[in-house]
């Protein structure tokens, strides 16, 4: 049951919410990666720069002032040609089922042991004498 559910999301119907924030930690990683390798260069050390740039964001509106106050246009340019190709990547593993070697999201029901299944039920509040 677990494969087949798998399969009806890998078939190119990926919610368009879940594509959109894995995009979007692409967008993130490498903005803030961006802005790390910038202040170390201008002369800031590795830890200053780490907690700037690497400081979390509550809102998209910070993160996006974050960006405009460290990153220029050319960064900005540099940082969205980097995503868009790890991006590319990755999603289309995922989310093209022609593509070679494609990620199979059911591949890791094959690594949950029945050990590993009851932790999570019982962390879940789910596990019971039906589950068992």
């Amino acid at each position: 049951m677990v494969s087949s559910e798998a399969d009806k999301m890998h078939d190119g119907n990926i919610d368009d919410a879940y594509q959109n924030s894995v995009e979007k930690m692409f967008v993130q990683a490498n903005t803030k990666e961006a802005v790390y390798n910038k202040l170390v260069r201008s002369g800031k050390s590795k830890k200053e720069a780490a907690d700037i740039a690497y400081a979390e964001h509550k809102t998209q509106k910070d993160f996006e002032e974050f960006r405009d106050k460290y990153l220029d246009e050319n960064d900005k340019a540099r940082v969205t040609k980097k995503y868009q190709a790890e991006y590319k990547a990755y999603a289309g593993k995922i989310y093209d089922p022609k593509a070679k070697d494609p990620i199979n999201v059911a591949d890791g029901s094959a690594f949950i042991t029945d050990k590993m299944c009851e932790k999570l039920l019982r962390s879940l509040g789910l596990y019971s004498n039906k589950a068992k």
